[in-house]
């Protein structure tokens, strides 16, 4: 459109919207333009639009011309290429089928001559096997079957075995029987001089390994030295009777046990490390794994039943330490550069060892044991002393010594690192919570004040050296695990240990303690009201020395050992002291007016300010004892205190009549 010739008076997106209303629209614009106005634009804009839609049905025609003209007789085009098209397409179709057959043909050519190759090969493999079980049978009837004889007897089975493959289905039942009889003798003969070889040296053992290799038959090694060889030498000894009688106990029945291992089977082993380091690794000999390891933990689960005893402790850890520490560590290690392929550790067998020891139950017996032992302490020695270098309390005492007993050499296992390691953390957590408890109980359970207080600066005192002392227990935990686990999981325990956060507590210990001396001395503070009461109206004597209450403010200061926590008092009971001495000055002033302005003395005599002056002597005199007290106490930064005592006793003197 052209949009000079047109006004836009009004969006047109206004009258596209699905909220308009006409009544609307013209309410709201009847005033912006006249209705005559609006039907003259709205005129010009539809001749506008007429003219737009006619242009555009031009354009539009004059394309479709354009096309239809090219269409002309394609009719005709098609009509014509289609019988050359039909043509082409039924050659390809026939020329495919013939394809087709000829290949089905080839194919069962090829196959007619594999079948007919194949066969005439098993016809010459069945004539080799014939005369192979009758050679066979001639060299086993020997008598003097040597090492050479027994050679050639396996090279000649191995070719049996190879031709009765290429014959196997035109073999006949009698063959098979042959040869089930020819393995089962030669078998017989081979598994003989394998185990009288074991005596003599490495070399005559590697020359059967080769033959057993070239066989196939690793596992029938395996077997006949489990079976007839380690098998009926571990049971002698393996067993409880050969134990009690033992002088070493079980580490002498495991030294004699790895003895044979290391001196009767040298050669063997020998052997096979030499012959693995030129095999793959599914034709390697493992002796150790498949052949020893089996007997020795048949035997120990069957047999020897009282190591795996946890009702004695100190008997169950060493056992278990003799077998992991000494005996099986070595026989890892050993399997490990016999046989790379497996690992002891990751074997069926392994686990089941394992679970024989019970190592649940024997931690379940080791927490209980300590668990009572902390609960004991806290539930009847709560309050106690004890003698030690390091702590205070006896249950401080008693919790480190529990800590460290989840580390010592003789308790502690690397399996069970886990469970001890969060023992400690229930033990200072159950630590924690029993130093919350007796700060609370410690008013109840122990009624000397002196003793109290005590107590609880022995408690603070013990927490922070207990947290000083959390870094030795990192130390012991690194030194039993430094081998087995990783740096970072090491440094991972150190931040679960060290930075467990005792400093709450400790300043909690510090409030409450603070809390009940300012309690003590407050309650002394407050008989400072009580001196106008001892010389008003009693003809005593003027005061010579401090009263008693200031003596016992001065004994409760005293009481507390922390300089700090001593100044804190100070400053509290200062500030109170000097507010009460205030009141009792402000009262005798008060008594002293109202008696002058009453005149009400009934003795000419009398002095009115000489009970007052008392009062004031007494006052002082408290006040110079509380000053040297201060400076005996040697605390740190506390002139501010005393100036504040200083200008009370000035004003205390001032104030004389």
């Amino acid at each position: 459109m052209e949009n000079e010739k047109i006004s836009n008076v009004f969006d047109m997106q206004t009258f596209s919207k699905e909220s308009f209303s006409v009544d609307e629209f013209l309410t709201e614009n009847r005033n912006k333009m006249s209705l005559e106005n609006m039907r003259v634009e709205m005129g010009i804009f539809l001749k506008d639009l007429r003219n737009q839609m006619i242009n555009s049905l031009n354009d539009d025609c004059d394309k479709y011309f354009h096309l239809s003209k090219g269409l002309i007789g394609i009719d005709q085009q098609l009509a014509t290429l289609k019988p050359g098209l039909h043509a082409i397409n039924y050659s390809i179709i026939l020329a495919k089928k013939n394809l087709e057959d000829t290949l089905r043909m080839l194919d069962s050519e090829i196959q007619l001559n594999k079948q007919l190759f194949d066969d005439k090969q098993a016809y010459y493999a069945i004539v080799k096997v014939q005369n192979s079980l009758e050679k066979l049978e001639n060299l086993l009837n020997q008598n003097d079957c040597d090492t050479i004889a027994l050679t050639r007897i396996v090279a000649e089975y191995n070719q049996l075995m190879s031709n009765m493959a290429k014959s196997n289905k035109i073999i006949k039942s009698i063959h098979l029987k042959k040869q089930s009889i020819i393995n089962d003798l030669m078998m017989n003969h081979l598994n003989n001089m394998f185990v009288a070889s074991l005596k003599t040296n490495s070399k005559a053992v590697k020359r059967f390994l080769e033959l057993y290799l070239s066989l196939g038959r690793i596992k029938s090694a395996e077997d006949v030295c489990r079976e007839k060889v380690v098998a009926p030498e571990m049971s002698t000894f393996l067993n409880e009777n050969y134990l009690l009688n033992c002088k070493d106990g079980l580490k002498g029945l495991f030294k004699k046990c790895f003895e044979f291992l290391t001196f009767d089977l040298k050669h063997l082993l020998d052997a096979a490390a030499e012959k693995n380091l030129l095999s793959s690794n599914s034709c390697k000999f493992d002796f150790v794994l498949k052949s020893y390891w089996p007997v020795i933990n048949d035997h120990l689960q069957n047999n020897l039943k009282s190591i795996y005893n946890y009702k004695e402790p100190n008997v169950f850890i060493e056992n278990y330490k003799i077998t992991f520490d000494d005996f099986m560590k070595n026989l890892i290690d050993l399997s490990v550069t016999q046989c790379e392929s497996q690992s002891l550790c990751s074997t069926q067998t392994w686990d089941e060892f394992k679970k024989c020891w019970n190592l649940p139950i024997y931690y379940q017996y080791c927490f209980q044991e300590i668990g009572c032992t902390i609960e004991n302490a806290m539930c009847n020695y709560s309050f106690e002393l004890c003698k030690n270098n390091f702590f205070k309390l006896k249950v401080t005492e008693t919790v480190w010594d529990c800590m460290c007993s989840c580390l010592d050499q003789n308790i502690f296992i690397i399996d069970l690192s886990p469970k001890f390691i969060k023992l400690i953390l229930h033990i200072i957590s159950r630590y924690q919570t029993w130093a919350n408890d007796s700060i609370i109980n410690s008013k109840k359970e122990i009624k000397e004040f002196s003793t109290r207080i005590k107590f609880l600066e022995y408690l603070e005192e013990d927490l922070k050296t207990f947290y000083f002392k959390l870094n030795d227990i990192y130390s012991m935990l690194q030194e039993l695990l430094e081998i087995k686990i990783s740096n970072n999981i090491l440094e991972q325990l150190k931040s679960c240990i060290t930075e467990v956060n005792l400093n709450s507590l400790i300043n909690n210990v510090c409030k409450f303690k603070v809390q009940l001396v300012i309690d003590e001395a407050m309650s002394y503070v407050i008989r400072v009201t009580d001196v106008p009461r001892l010389f008003r109206h009693t003809n005593r004597e003027y005061p010579t020395e401090p009263c008693s209450y200031m003596k016992s403010i001065v004994i409760t200061l005293k009481i507390l050992q922390d300089k700090n926590c001593k100044k804190q008092v100070l400053e509290y009971v200062v500030i109170k002291y000097i507010a009460y001495i205030d009141d009792v000055m402000k009262a005798i002033k008060k008594t002293e007016e109202s008696l002058r302005k009453l005149k009400k003395i009934r003795d000419p005599n009398y002095k009115v300010n000489l009970d007052d002056d008392k009062i004031r002597c007494q006052l002082s005199l408290d006040v110079n004892f509380l000053l040297l007290s201060i400076g005996s106490m040697l605390l740190p930064q506390v002139s501010e205190i005393e100036l504040k005592l200083e200008k009370v006793k000035e004003t205390i003197i001032a104030n004389k009549s």
